[in-house]
């Protein structure tokens, strides 16, 4: 009787009652299918079909069922022989059968009659078009994994071949990524348009990803060794119901295996800065080329325990590398001059430095500027006077001990400027790397219904990366960072019938990193601490170290380094899965579980930080630019080391931070339908359900939202009654149009606290259909359409008030008129900090000061993919792959400000900005801790009283908010040349667009309608790489000389030629914030000097109280970007029949042509040239390289 041919939902029923529930991990080996019919085209049943695979004598056989259907499942990535033989008919073998990792193949046979005895021998190659599955995406095959190019040997490079896919970092260097090697454990990646948290990477089927809350979601822990690997799979769209947990795609590696013969490697890699090429700026300024030695070496080997049956493969890489990062930044200028009684003069810099103590309102002689309030009295000729200056009576030194202590850090120059002013090229920008890699893979074959395999592998590496080039101890960067992993795998297959497939795999995995900031975290200089500078600072019992507070001044390099960051995963899997034959349909369903583990161990600055920009040094307190003269006279008004030199930061913080141990699980279940209703239809449908369930604290030191409607305990409080009843406050409240809330509403809620520890309600209605059809409307010719729906990894945002404790620095005690003295006077927290209260103020944590907090109601990000193309087999072995991708992803999350004002009320004050600036009684004074931001004066901002419906606390925002989402759509075409006479081609092309509505322009005091739609920022309309193998027709068994042998052969035989070509538009580019007043902000014909219009007469720094209009980027103009080509050249020599020996040069950026960033923003720096040639300020592109020189590297591997 013939089976349905759909299947049942019943099936499914049937499965959630009785499958175990296991891990994430998806198929890496591959599936072997198809029809044997006889000549008549009749089904030919009981047929009995055998794969071996070639190299390992490893043999899989079943029996075709009533349809002449079989499937042969979990077939490791490699070239097999499959013979089918039936009674009457001869035998059939196909020599040459490849089958890559997870790959779904469709073999069929047509059996001619007579004896069994008589063979029938097809050599021709398989079909590169693909009948078996809608899936789109790209291999990278052993060939391509081996030769191409790849600086650092890091195999996922060449993830970005494949149409669709894109690696988003384009900084490199000191202040941008390490490098493309190993060492990386990274998410940057967009895949089939998902945001680079939503990708999955898989290792031999097990998930080596990263799940955690700190921005590496998506990620991979560790990229195996180049040697390693067999090969791997990008798959986007991914539409079988196995894969689960992406908005991305797919990217599943499988590592060589054990054979019946030995094989292995010995190699070393070797790069040394005598061959490199200079940096484009050390260039500039007639530095040196930096020092560069970098060995990567290792090997593997692989062979039998016992023929046929036991196999092993085992590989290690090392890695060392010193690597200049030459460094571009800006420290103290030589334009500030500190003299010899103690003054600051910064009348060089061309900006006018205001007292801030002088603040008063406008008058006529101020010259304010419509909607300015309040003005400031310059410093006489812009020097800030010090203790031992000539002062006029009545006049004090102004230059803060302290903050001249700190200015006194900073080294001076390399060259001349107020930006970009100190370049390193070697020494201190020197990065230094070293890792460790082994793998072991076992697999051993019971018989040929049962086996295993095990897998192991680890790694552990060291970055000592000084970002800065500042010299020790006041340098930043990943000092002495660790980072270490290891997974355990094992896989147990059991035939049970020819119908009936299971297979169970357990694994588990480890991440930990440990990331000191700088020499002083790390124990490696002596500490320079707060004392020293004349600071008083909070101890804090989560750190016993004594060093300085962290010092940013806006627009300079920050200095002291002093996070203390460590955190670690563990994550434990168990995945069953059973494949089940009826008629044409290979079913397979199964279940997965994941715990997850997250400990985070990092307690944040306990030691301090302080910023410093220009807001106590301009003219107006509350908006830059409104000064007499600003950018004529003079280029603007307020200088950020002013402010230094006063000791008036504009913010400061300290943290008092409890360690942090998560839990999360991760449930699904799913059934997959690989239908073949025809010779030439296959249909693939699937459904998967999913639950990824809210963390859950080991100690409930974590939030659980936020209640709007609570009364907050200081409604009550009868100092907060009393204020409230103040005649003189109601008088002062009356005339300035506020109202304090006789009820005083909303509060953080808590994990434990008269509720369920999750912070957050789980979802079980996660239904995911997938489908898909491979129509072949010819034999060389497929259609392809799919659609599926996924949840993608959701990250953890859960907040812990309480548990983390921040207390801000008060920097004005009148909403910024003027500066507070706590740090000039040496004691910057003169009312101590807040310590970590946990649950136990309830509604009362953090009040005063600013909050965050995640919706108990938070979702998980849902997206829709799907895909149209058409695939074509050419002559000469090439496929021509055309298709329209898309996907639509929403319930992504976004921030959204609560304590806001109104519209109405943000007009009036754009109107009057001392509407909402005007100083009014607080009625909080006394009720909330002197220490918090909205406790410490007697009188408070207006607005703040205008804000709802949460006055009591300095910002109220939600972090979960769903309703950010994002559109892609684009047009993929790959031409791609499988290996035939020595040559492998890829051509991989993406015409693309991308839009995202994930934040308000507006979003702070105020907060527009609705959030924004603009370009995504890694948008790049055209993306084309092209990238080749290619075995030079010359020389031994070639075309050309075939014959040469001696010394003609020893030249010629066995040359290669590897290479990949990138071609890209520049990503978008951000607008400043601020009003542009003519025609058009592009121009012609962009030069570093004036990539956008920048004439300085053109842009008006936007006054407070009013709204930002210039979206944040816009694709019509576009970022410096340049082609790149990297190249490799290799001879082989065979030593032996079974031994050889490999040469290899590889040039990465062969053409040494050097990437820029995006241009300066800063309407308050005018355009100017520097004699160097170099470019500052709005509108112009910096000389500083952010892609590495051309780099050398030379190899030498032995094979057998």
């Amino acid at each position: 009787m013939r089976v349905g041919r759909f299947p049942l939902i019943g099936s499914l029923a049937v499965f959630l009652l009785s499958s175990a529930m296991l891990l994430p991990a998806q198929e890496f080996r591959a599936t072997l299918s198809g029809i044997v019919k006889d000549p008549s085209e009749g089904a030919v049943p009981k047929a009995r079909v055998k794969a071996v695979k070639k190299d390992s004598g490893q043999a899989y056989s079943v029996t075709t069922n009533d349809e002449g259907f079989y499937a042969i499942p979990y077939l490791i990535p490699g070239e097999y022989q499959v013979t089918v033989e039936a009674a009457s008919f001869r035998r059939s073998v196909r020599t040459t059968v490849p089958l890559n990792v997870a790959e779904k193949r469709e073999l069929d046979f047509t059996l001619e009659l007579g004896s069994v005895q008589q063979e029938v021998a097809v050599t021709s190659a398989p079909e590169i078009v693909n009948t078996a599955d809608a899936s789109g995406g790209t291999l990278m095959d052993l060939e391509q994994v081996q030769n191409l190019p790849l600086n650092g040997r890091q195999v996922y490079m060449l993830m970005q071949l494949t149409p669709g896919v894109m690696f988003l970092q384009t900084q490199f260097g000191s202040s941008g990524y390490s490098g493309t090697r190993g060492w990386d454990a990274n998410n940057n990646y967009s895949m089939c348009g998902g945001w680079t948290s939503y990708n999955q990477f898989l290792l031999n089927g097990s998930p080596a990803i990263t799940d955690e809350a700190d921005g590496w979601a998506g990620g991979w822990f560790m990229s195996p060794n180049q040697d390693a690997v067999q090969e791997f799979k990008i798959v986007c769209p991914a539409l079988d119901a196995e894969y689960g947990r992406t908005g991305g795609g797919i990217v599943n590696t499988t590592l060589k295996a054990g054979a019946n013969d030995f094989h292995g490697t010995l190699f070393d890699y070797y790069v040394n800065s005598a061959l490199n090429a200079n940096t484009f700026t050390n260039n500039m300024v007639g530095a040196p080329k930096g020092l560069q030695i970098t060995n990567q070496y290792g090997g593997t080997i692989g062979g039998p325990l016992y023929r046929n049956k036991a196999f092993f493969f085992g590989s290690f890489e090392g890695y060392h590398e010193i690597v200049p990062f030459p460094v571009v930044t800006s420290t103290l200028p030589d334009s500030v001059k500190i003299l010899p009684d103690g003054s600051v003069d910064f009348s060089g810099t061309g900006y006018r430095v205001y007292d801030p103590l002088t603040t008063h309102l406008c008058t006529a002689s101020d010259n304010c500027v419509n909607g300015q309030t309040y003005a400031r009295t310059p410093f006489p000729n812009d020097v800030i006077p010090g203790p031992n200056s000539p002062l006029p009576t009545g006049i004090l030194s102004r230059v803060n001990p302290s903050g001249l202590a700190i200015m006194k850090l900073y080294p001076a120059p390399t060259v001349s400027g107020l930006l970009n002013n100190y370049i390193q090229t070697g020494g201190l920008a020197e990065g230094r790397y070293r890792y460790y890699q082994p793998m072991v893979r076992v697999d051993y074959n019971f018989n040929e219904k049962t086996r295993l395999y095990g897998l192991w592998a680890w790694q552990r590496g060291h970055e000592h990366r000084n970002s800065s080039g500042f010299p020790y101890p006041i340098a930043t960067g990943n000092i002495d960072s660790e980072r270490d992993f290891t997974t355990t795998v094992l896989d147990l297959t059991h035939v049970f019938s020819p119908v009936w497939v299971v297979d169970v795999q357990g694994s588990f995995g480890r991440f930990h990193q440990d990331f000191p900031e700088g020499p002083m975290v790390a124990g490696l200089a002596k500490p320079i601490t707060a004392q020293s500078l004349g600071l008083n600072m909070p101890k804090i019992p989560t750190t016993s170290l004594s060093i300085a507070p962290q010092i940013q001044v806006s627009g300079y390099q920050t200095i002291i380094g002093n996070n203390i960051s460590e955190q670690a995963t563990n994550a434990y899997d168990l995945r069953p899965i059973a494949m089940h034959i009826m008629g044409r349909n290979n079913v397979h369903f199964g279940g997965e579980f994941e715990d997850i583990q997250y400990a985070d161990q990092g307690v944040g600055r306990p030691l301090g930080q302080f910023s410093f920009g220009t807001g106590f040094t301009q003219d107006d307190p509350f908006t830059r630019g409104h000064c007499p003269g600003c950018g004529a006279t003079v280029t603007s008004d307020g200088f950020p080391f002013a402010s230094l030199a006063l000791g008036d930061p504009n913010s400061g913080s300290v943290d008092w931070n409890q360690t942090q141990f998560e839990t999360w699980k991760y449930y699904a279940l799913f059934l997959q339908d690989d239908f073949r209703a025809t010779s030439k239809v296959t249909f693939n449908m699937g459904l998967r359900w999913d639950v990824q369930t809210s963390p859950s604290e080991r100690f409930n030191r974590i939030n659980a939202g936020f209640c709007w409607t609570c009364t907050n305990p200081i409604t009550n409080d009868p100092t907060y009654q009393a204020n409230l009843a103040n005649a003189t406050n109601q008088a002062a409240w009356k005339a300035a149009g506020v109202t304090p809330p006789a009820t005083v509403n909303g509060g953080l809620l808590f994990a434990g606290v008269s509720g369920p520890r999750a912070p957050y309600n789980n979802y079980y209605t996660q239904w995911q259909p997938r489908f898909g059809i491979a129509y072949a409307l010819r034999p060389r010719t497929v259609i392809r359409v799919g659609y599926g729906q996924y949840y993608a990894i959701q990250n953890q945002h859960d907040t812990r008030s309480g548990f983390t404790q921040n207390t801000g620095y008060i920097n004005s005690l009148d909403g910024g008129l003027t500066p507070s003295n706590a740090f000039s006077t040496g004691t910057p927290y003169p009312n101590g900090v807040l310590s970590p209260t946990g649950a136990s103020l309830g509604l009362l944590t953090n009040i005063g000061n600013g909050v965050g907090y995640d919706w108990r109601t938070r979702r998980i990000p849902f997206s829709q993919q799907w895909i149209v193309g058409i695939q074509q087999a050419l002559p000469g072995s090439i496929l021509l792959d055309v298709a329209y991708s898309g996907n639509y992803t929403s319930r992504m999350t976004m921030s959204e400000q609560w304590d806001v004002i109104s519209n109405d009320q943000q007009a009036a004050c754009q109107a009057n900005n001392n509407l909402c600036n005007q100083l009014v009684p607080n009625p909080f004074y006394g009720v909330l801790p002197k220490n918090s931001s909205l406790g410490s004066s007697s009188k408070i901002q207006a607005w703040n009283l205008m804000r709802g419906p949460f006055p009591e606390f300095n910002g109220v925002t939600e972090f979960t908010n769903p309703g950010a989402s994002s559109r892609w759509d684009a047009l993929l075409v790959k031409v791609e040349k499988r290996v035939s006479h020595g040559l492998t081609l890829l051509s991989a092309f993406t015409y693309q667009k991308e839009f995202e509505r994930n934040h308000w322009l507006n979003n702070g005091r105020f907060r527009d309608v609705t959030p924004i739609r603009e370009v995504a920022y890694f948008d790049r309309t055209l993306v084309w790489r092209f990238s080749g193998v290619w075995n030079l027709p010359f020389g031994a068994q070639q075309h050309l000389l075939s014959g040469a042998h001696g010394a003609l052969g020893f030249l010629i035989n066995h040359w290669n030629i590897d290479w990949i070509y990138t071609e890209a538009s520049g990503s978008p580019m951000s607008l400043p914030d601020a009003y542009f007043n003519c025609s058009s902000i592009s121009v012609p014909h962009p030069t570093f000097g004036q990539w956008f219009n920048n004439n300085p007469s053109c842009w008006q720094a936007r006054p407070q109280w009013t709204r930002r209009v210039l979206p944040d980027r816009v694709g019509w103009i576009r970022n410096p970007y340049v082609p790149n080509l990297d190249l490799a050249l290799q001879k082989r020599f065979h030593l032996t029949e079974k031994f050889s020996l490999q040469f290899r040069g590889e040039a990465f950026n062969l053409t040494n042509t050097p990437v820029f960033p995006g241009p300066s923003t800063d309407i308050f720096t005018p355009p100017h040239q520097l004699a160097n040639g170099s470019w500052i300020g709005l509108g112009t592109v910096p000389f500083s390289q952010q892609n590495f020189p051309r780099n050398i590297q030379f190899s030498l591997k032995f094979m057998y």
